[in-house]
C-alpha cells in the first residue's frame, strides 16, 4: 500500500518513517490492502508539503496495533466522529482535493466485516493518526456466522 501511493508522498516530499515489529495475523490481505490504501492515500492528500507520515506497530495483551500518523492538516472536531459516515467529506474534503466520502466509510465496513477495530485522532491543524486494532481472541463463533449468512 506504501507503494502505491509513493509517487504521492514523493512529489509532495512527505518523509515516511517507520518503526514496526512484525507480528502475523490471519486476515483477508486484499481488504487489509484496501484499508491501509484509503488511509495512506487520505493521508498524502492532507499532508503538506515537507510532511511526515510516521508509521508504527505496538502488541499489548489483548490486540495488536498499527498506527498511522501525519502531520498534515488534521481533521475538525466536528468532523471526526463522522469520517467513516457514507458519503461524508467535511471540510477538509471540499478544499483541494476530489473527495467522495466513500474511501473511509468502505474501509471501516470492511474491518467490521473482518473484527479488525479502525479508530482515528486527529487535532485540527496538528496531525491525524489512525490506528488498526488487530485482536488476539476474536469472537471465531460470531465471524463464523456472518459468513454462513453472507
Amino acid at each position: 500500500a506504501i507503494k502505491e501511493n509513493a509517487l504521492f508522498f514523493i512529489n509532495k516530499n512527505i518523509e515516511i518513517e517507520t518503526n514496526l515489529k512484525p507480528f502475523s495475523v490471519i486476515s483477508d490481505e486484499r481488504w487489509i490492502y484496501y484499508i491501509f490504501g484509503q488511509i495512506l492515500n487520505n493521508s498524502s492528500k492532507y499532508t503538506p508539503e515537507g510532511g511526515t507520515l510516521t508509521i508504527t506497530t505496538k502488541e499489548e495483551k489483548q490486540a495488536y496495533y498499527i498506527m498511522i500518523k501525519d502531520n498534515g492538516i488534521g481533521i475538525s472536531k466536528e468532523d471526526l466522529s463522522r469520517i467513516f459516515n457514507k458519503g461524508f467529506t467535511g471540510k477538509n474534503g471540499k478544499v483541494g482535493t476530489k473527495s467522495t466520502g466513500m474511501g473511509l466509510y468502505y474501509a471501516k465496513k470492511m474491518a467490521d466485516k473482518l473484527s479488525i477495530g479502525i479508530e482515528v485522532d486527529s487535532v485540527e491543524g496538528e496531525y491525524t493518526e489512525f490506528h488498526i486494532i488487530f485482536y488476539k481472541l476474536s469472537d471465531y463463533y460470531k465471524v463464523e456466522n456472518e459468513a454462513i449468512n453472507n
